[in-house]
């Protein structure tokens, strides 16, 4: 589903509203809210109706005007229908009407009465994730990835009789008899057991009979083959390989030998659709004809159907009885299945105790979503003390088998350094391995992470571009290995820009987005060839690189580039310096005003510069330098280097971000982010 929550609101509360979605969003959790999300061509009312129902919880901005509005009460009341989790968010203190307190009356509230109300929205956020973001995943028939690439399909003759023996009659589709042991029921009077008499007639048949066994499976070894055990292993190993064209005839052979293992895999593969079509009566009869022989996977497989019923009637009950049979036996799918009703409160009574319990044992021995669930109860303290680097390792161990959810998560938690060491790196890797698998959620985090602003705007203007994917890590691999980055133990990389330049040799300036002490920065760097220098605010290593590589100011464009590369990377006592000639190009505070911006329309000038008959460059325009602008005079000599002076000052007091460099070499500001970068 593209959305996980669904915000209820009215028209007066939309500002709040609006501060929800941008919140939770900013968390990858995808939200609805009208308008933004009314499909164009398509009814309000079905808008909402299918919104509502396709979602996995709502938020409800409770206040005196929802409380009264009849659209909000609908929306309350299709999501309560519905079954899903409505979490009230209480922005005023009115009392709430009885429609709305008949769906939301046993619900956790969360208060919002006070300010500042971000820190109620944080709260928000932490409770709205734990219900949608680390929920369980589905109950499993295998732990085995399904493939919907079907291959050739053979006649399966499992409900024949085997040979030696005859059968009355054909067994239909899922009536294989079973006891709630799980074994088939004998008949009455049922004597094809061995003889209980042994008279000596008696005795020299069972002697004959002893001999011709013998000789049976000597032919059999010498003659007929490998045995069901043998191409059972062989089909079960193509399975697990997911090479199901060969797993396919091996797994039917086995199963007409009534091998339960092969009866099982075979049943899975119809179930799910893995390299055959789907056939849930055809898997119901393999799954109980493996069942029958007190086989935990036929059991479970059994308990599965019944719990979605496929090919039989939903029994929640019934499913519960064959996991438990199979829980007995240790079996990790059926005690993650067992877990998972307890934890829904399906068939059993709700146990979170339960669950835990049984998870941890599936967890135990390997069961991927078995770890991804145990994880999601240890992140949020569930049945279990909370405990973040548990759940972390958790989800690492159900990730590395391919677990989407498991993957996200561990993505999540990269991302704050939650359980783990903060990496941009892991959180974007983990979030690309669960995308490459069709998550939304993985997707939608992604797309939030290369749409987020910057930590600031670029040294100078011009055309950058990020790197993505190899090309972010040969970088940062390369960047690694410079002398540039020797200040660099403790940053944590995230994303990488460039901007090719034309006033040295195969020049270009990088920037490095990364996360130091609780703060996002940038550091700035230029390569020349072989030659890397930190942009820090000292012009020392210009003028060396100047000496080294090649300074090509021949045209305008090289001067005006060289001219705004350097001057933005020099600093003063009060900030870094940068040319500016419009009001854009100002890093304008979110309180600026229109009259504010007014201030310097007019006042900014063009970058003006011209080569004198001495060959050196001379040119004037506007400096922005800490909360002022000022008109400036420059010179650049042919060795790259420059003077500035004259500067008059034009406007001071402007509401700007003001950005200079720390003793590290890196971009800071101490009054928050830019509107964009």
């Amino acid at each position: 589903m593209a959305h996980k929550v669904f915000i209820s609101h009215s028209e007066r509360d939309k500002a709040v509203a609006d501060a929800v979605c941008q919140a939770l969003e900013a968390e990858g959790i995808r939200c609805w809210i009208a308008p933004r999300d009314v499909r164009a061509g398509v009814s309000w009312k079905q808008s909402i109706v299918e919104a509502i129902r396709q979602t996995r919880m709502m938020v409800l901005i409770f206040s005196t005007e929802s409380n009264g509005s009849p659209q909000v009460q609908r929306e309350v009341d299709i999501a309560f229908e519905s079954g899903h989790p409505i979490l009230p968010f209480r922005i005023e203190d009115v009392e709430m009407n009885d429609g709305l307190y008949y769906c939301v009356a046993a619900r956790h509230w969360l208060d919002a009465m006070t300010e500042p109300r971000e820190e109620h929205i944080e709260k928000l956020v932490s409770s709205v994730r734990a219900l949608v973001v680390v929920e369980p995943d589905a109950a499993q028939i295998d732990t085995h990835p399904a493939v919907t690439q079907p291959v050739e399909e053979e006649r399966i003759k499992v409900s024949e009789a085997p040979p030696g023996r005859t059968r009355t009659q054909e067994a239909p589709v899922g009536s294989l008899p079973i006891t709630p042991s799980g074994r088939s029921k004998t008949p009455a009077g049922d004597t094809s057991g061995l003889a209980t008499r042994f008279t000596s007639r008696g005795f020299k048949r069972v002697a004959i009979g002893v001999i011709g066994v013998a000789a049976f499976f000597l032919w059999r070894t010498l003659f007929a083959g490998p045995s069901a055990a043998g191409i059972t292993e062989q089909g079960v190993a193509a399975y697990e390989a997911e090479d199901y064209t060969v797993a396919l005839p091996l797994l039917v052979r086995a199963a007409e030998k009534e091998n339960p293992e092969a009866q099982y895999k075979l049943g899975v593969m119809y179930a799910s659709g893995q390299g055959v079509e789907k056939n849930p009566g055809r898997a119901l009869e393999l799954l109980q004809a493996s069942a029958a022989q007190d086989h935990p996977g036929g059991q479970t497989g059994v308990g599965y159907l019944y719990g979605v019923g496929e090919a039989v009637p939903k029994d929640e009950e019934e499913a519960i009885r064959w996991y438990r049979m199979a829980v007995a036996k240790e079996f990790p799918a059926a005690q993650y299945n067992l877990g998972l009703s307890y934890r829904r409160g399906t068939g059993v009574p709700a146990s979170d105790e339960e669950a835990v319990r049984l998870w941890q044992a599936a967890a135990a021995q390997g069961n991927a979503s078995a770890q991804h669930s145990l994880a999601n109860m240890y992140a949020n303290g569930l049945a279990v003390e909370k405990d973040v680097e548990e759940a972390a390792r958790l989800y690492q161990l159900s990730a590395d088998q391919g677990n989407a959810s498991a993957q996200v998560n561990l993505g999540w938690m990269f991302g704050r350094g939650e359980g783990v060491i903060r990496s941009y790196t892991e959180e974007v890797r983990w979030y690309e391995k669960a995308a490459a698998q069709g998550d939304s959620v993985a997707r939608n985090n992604l797309e939030i992470l290369r749409n987020r602003a910057w930590a600031g705007a670029p040294l100078v203007h011009g055309v950058w571009a990020t790197l993505e994917g190899e090309d972010r890590l040969a970088e940062l691999e390369r960047f690694a290995a410079d002398p540039v980055s020797a200040a660099s133990d403790g940053w944590d990389q995230e994303r990488v820009r460039t901007l090719s330049i034309d006033f040295y040799p195969d020049g270009a300036l990088y920037e490095v987005e990364l996360w130091l002490d609780g703060e996002r920065a940038i550091f700035t760097y230029l390569r020349s060839g072989e030659h890397a220098i930190a942009i820090d605010g000292i012009p020392s290593q210009i003028h060396a690189l100047n000496a080294e590589a090649p300074l090509r100011l021949e045209t305008i464009r090289q001067a005006v580039s060289y001219l705004q590369f350097f001057i933005g990377a020099l600093q003063g006592d009060d900030s870094r310096f940068q040319i500016v000639e419009e009001p854009e190009d100002l890093l304008w505070l979110p309180e600026a005003t229109d009259s504010d911006r007014n201030a310097v329309v007019g006042r900014l000038r063009l970058l003006d510069i011209n080569r004198d008959d001495s060959g050196e460059w001379q040119g004037s325009g506007t400096v922005v330098y800490g909360p002022g602008v000022y008109d400036a005079n420059f010179r650049v000599d042919a060795d790259g280097n420059v003077s500035m002076t004259d500067d008059i000052e034009i406007v001071t007091d402007l509401l700007i971000h003001v950005e200079g460099f720390d003793e590290n070499g890196l971009r800071t500001r101490a009054d928050g982010e830019p509107e964009g970068g």
